[in-house]
């Protein structure tokens, strides 16, 4: 009888605990974000209306205007794609093999197809090599020091339609990477080698930019989010001035695959937290004959516990004409539920828990290529067993055509 008491009295505490979790009341700060999310959803809802309302109500386009699929106007297609070749050494990993170091050589090829249907519609097709088991990887290794086998694939990478109405409201549904890709600051919350399936709507301008999108991240299990992402360009005396604020919202992730798990806190079998992200950033550019950018983002996980917060700042400088060199610095630090590690940046050794610093030098020795080399450092964060810092450096090749 006495077992069955304590059994009881400890089920009452654990409701008792988790009705106080859930009954926490949320700072203003969090309340604000949550409208925030709310007002999105019912935007996108409102622009899929007024959309539908605009191309009902729009005249029709001469019709030699239109270029039918099968017979496209050569001149409007952009035919295209790169290929890379990469030499990467990681040092100070504490592996199972008890090997401090690695050495891959890699590949990525990447071919595209983007054209115009008519004056206000474009498709968009690439295919890229990669690993069909690795979400966020475009390349093939050939060699591998660890002789770890790598999956090699080739990936359809991009399929999209996008239909530009009235002016500057546009629709896209597909893969498309367009939420996902500014050169301003480059993404922490999202790696740019991966395009998920799903859809946006939006305004854009040459100095405003406000879409909403939904996606299925299919490769990583039945995680769906939703993307706000608002930018505007402010000229200032020739210089240029960039605000951004991106809104993540990850649903369904407590059953996502953990093999997909590159540093996130798991509890149960699961990810312990949500990933509700808030990213605000900014650039500033400098404009001459060596333009310079400085550049600071910020992300809070509102539905993590701790370890929320990530941040970077840095600077990039120097040109992309032949003969020019340019070079860039940053520094980050990354909490270790701050993002969705299965989809977010992987160029530093871990994805996040940890601080580091990039260095990058590129020069272009003539059209179409470049040589880089990149170092990046990568310390843990609440370093407890004494992991020594580790160091991954890199050298690329690249050429376009």
């Amino acid at each position: 009888m006495g077992l069955i008491q304590k059994m009881t009295r400890e089920g009452m505490d654990w409701k008792m605990k988790i009705f106080k979790y859930r009954c926490k009341p949320l700072p203003l700060f969090s309340y604000s974000v949550y409208l925030l999310k709310y007002f999105a959803a019912f935007y996108l809802i409102g622009l899929l209306i007024l959309l539908l309302f605009v191309s009902l109500t729009a005249p029709a386009y001469p019709q030699d205007t239109f270029k039918p699929l099968d017979k496209p106007n050569t001149q409007q297609w952009d035919l295209g794609g790169d290929v890379r070749l990469r030499y990467e050494l990681d040092t100070g990993r504490n592996n199972k093999n008890n090997k401090n170091n690695r050495t891959r050589d890699r590949i990525r090829l990447r071919l595209k197809a983007i054209g115009k249907l008519d004056i206000n519609t474009e498709v968009g097709f690439q295919v890229r090599t990669g690993d069909p088991d690795n979400p966020v990887s475009s390349n093939w290794s050939f060699y591998n020091s660890d002789n770890k086998h790598e999956t090699f694939g080739v990936i359809l990478d991009a399929v999209y339609i996008k239909y530009k109405l009235d002016g500057s409201f546009v629709i896209c549904a597909g893969k498309n990477s367009q939420q996902f890709n500014d050169q301003a600051v480059g993404r922490l919350a999202w790696d740019s080698d991966y395009n998920p399936l799903g859809g946006w709507v939006g305004y854009i301008t040459s100095s405003d930019k406000i879409t909403v999108g939904w996606y299925l991240l299919d490769r990583i299990g039945s995680v769906n989010v939703i993307v706000l992402d608002c930018e505007k360009m402010i000229p200032l005396d020739g210089n240029k001035l960039v605000l951004m604020l991106n809104l993540y919202d990850f649903s369904s992730v407590g059953i996502t695959n953990l093999s997909f798990n590159h540093g996130n806190s798991t509890e149960r079998g699961r990810f312990r937290d949500g990933f509700l992200l808030v990213n605000p950033s900014i650039a500033y550019t400098l404009a001459g004959d060596i333009p310079v950018t400085v550049h600071a983002q910020y992300i809070n996980n509102l539905d993590a516990r701790n370890g929320n917060e990530a941040y970077t700042v840095g600077i990039v400088s120097g040109g992309k004409d032949v003969g020019d060199v340019s070079g860039s610095y940053r520094y980050q630090v990354i909490g270790k539920d701050s993002v969705f590690t299965p989809v977010a940046n992987d160029d530093f050794p871990s994805s996040s828990g940890f601080r580091g610093h990039l260095f990058m030098v590129n020069y272009v020795p003539e059209e179409n290529t470049t040589i880089g080399i990149a170092v990046y450092t990568c310390s843990k964060l609440n370093n407890i067993k004494h992991e020594p810092t580790q160091i991954r450096y890199r050298l690329d090749i690249g050429y376009k055509f």
